[in-house]
């Protein structure tokens, strides 16, 4: 079963957003969901095209030639003005209009870093030569090298590589196609299922204006942030595979070339860690940059605990004003609304190294674990586990209040769902109430 709203977007424009009931049929089914379909394809793959894919070269084409910082400058300048008509692309499906508004956002600040440093001199391949690095390829062999630099945002095999992130082992390309099938269909059916708890749970159905997921007991909001996360998580991860899987076959990279986006859950005991750790590394390097240089500018330490706060909260606005850039994308009216969630973050983690100072310099233990630098107890991860979910239970609902009154939650990632159509057929009187 197919619903049509219609809503007016911030240009005037009246336009028809699909959401799919728990029937689960997919838009192939119908011939306007089908035409549907294909234009918000077009105007994604056009999107990508004109700000992503272009942008990139220009830049690779720039950084290759060595030309003067003022250069680059004036390409990020009209990069920047490019933006303002990001919003002629709208498609009208939350779910690619935000990744969409986010990862140009993301871009932005990637192109900010890279015309501040000099990766000709600064960066190096495993692959490259130990001495004379980029500098005795070709022309087009440095345009390739640099656009590699550019799209290589933790820094894969690069001497920038960003922290905690696993070393895979190596494996054949067969092996790692059939476990990369595997995990393409274990998080397909994670993404499915968490969707479908968003979509029927009935203490998120027909929520008013003033509804907040942190009114619901405790136990339902719980399973209302889980399941926001963990889709975004899966949804994550499904992604990464599927250009994994492609970059693999065609012999374009090895396995050891695609660690896992996401670090180990049983290192989610602090805020810190969660963020640092858990969490996919994508934005860290655009996101870290801007301190570093504010901190370099202001001549203070680099290890210093002002520039470590510094680092800290900057990093976390830069976070939430690249995530803002996907609410405008939804809407102009909806510019900001991610900022509040990202903004607190490094208030908790300012919380949890007070109270960390003050176990480890006046109890036993405390000052015996800072002494041996041994890891935490399972005692302390317990009440780290805790301390962690009634954090993001408690600061969730800041991004996902807003998310839900948009409609996240009645939208989906991909376009059919197998656990709403077995759901379905089992219980048909509960979801056509819902539908």
């Amino acid at each position: 079963m197919l619903i049509q709203d219609s809503f007016n977007d911030p240009l005037g424009q009246t336009r028809h957003r699909k959401v799919f009931s728990c029937s689960g049929h997919p838009p192939s089914t119908n011939s306007k969901g089908m035409a549907y379909r294909t234009t918000v394809e077009n105007l994604r793959a056009v999107f990508y095209l004109l700000y992503f894919c272009l942008p990139n070269v220009i830049l690779a084409l720039i950084i290759a030639s060595r030309f003067s910082r003022w250069t680059k400058y004036t390409f990020l300048a009209c990069y920047l003005y490019a933006g303002t008509f990001v919003s002629r692309y709208r498609t009208g499906h939350v779910w690619i209009d935000y990744s969409m508004g986010a990862t140009l956002g993301g871009f932005y600040f990637s192109h900010l870093h890279l015309v501040t440093v000099d990766p000709l001199k600064q960066y190096r391949h495993k692959s490259d030569d130990p001495e004379m690095g980029p500098n005795k390829l070709s022309w087009a062999g440095r345009v390739y090298w640099v656009w590699c630099a550019i799209v290589s945002v933790r820094g894969v095999g690069w001497n920038y590589q960003m922290p905690h992130i696993s070393t895979p082992r190596h494996i054949s390309r067969f092996k790692f196609i059939l476990s990369t099938l595997v995990k393409l269909v274990y998080y397909f059916f994670l993404v499915d299922l968490c969707q479908t708890i968003l979509e029927v749970a009935p203490f998120l159905q027909n929520t008013t204006a003033d509804f907040s997921i942190r009114l619901l007991p405790f136990p339902q909001r719980v399973l209302a942030v889980v399941s926001w996360f963990l889709g975004g998580y899966a949804g994550i991860y499904f992604q990464y595979y599927t250009f994994a899987l492609i970059c693999v076959a065609v012999g374009y990279n090895s396995s050891v070339d695609w660690p896992a986006p996401f670090g180990h859950w049983v290192d989610a005991y602090s805020i810190r860690n969660f963020w640092s750790k858990t969490w996919h590394s994508f934005l860290r390097r655009l996101c870290m940059s801007p301190g570093r240089n504010l901190t370099r500018i202001l001549g203070i330490p680099a290890k210093s605990l002002p520039a470590s706060t510094i680092q800290l909260y900057t990093t976390f606005l830069v976070s939430a004003i690249v995530h803002s850039l996907g609410d405008f994308m939804i809407g102009r009216q909806y510019l900001g609304v991610s900022l509040p969630f990202f903004l607190i973050q490094p208030i908790g983690i300012t919380i949890e190294e007070v109270f960390k100072y003050f176990v480890r310099r006046y109890t036993r233990s405390g000052a015996h674990s800072r002494a041996s630098g041994s890891e935490p107890s399972s005692t302390v991860r317990v009440i780290g586990y805790i301390w962690v979910l009634w954090w993001f239970t408690a600061t969730a609902p800041l991004l996902l209040d807003p998310a839900t009154q948009v409609g996240f939650n009645k939208e989906r990632m991909f376009p059919f769902s197998p656990v709403s159509s077995v759901l379905a057929s089992l219980y048909p009187s509960f979801f056509d109430g819902i539908a």
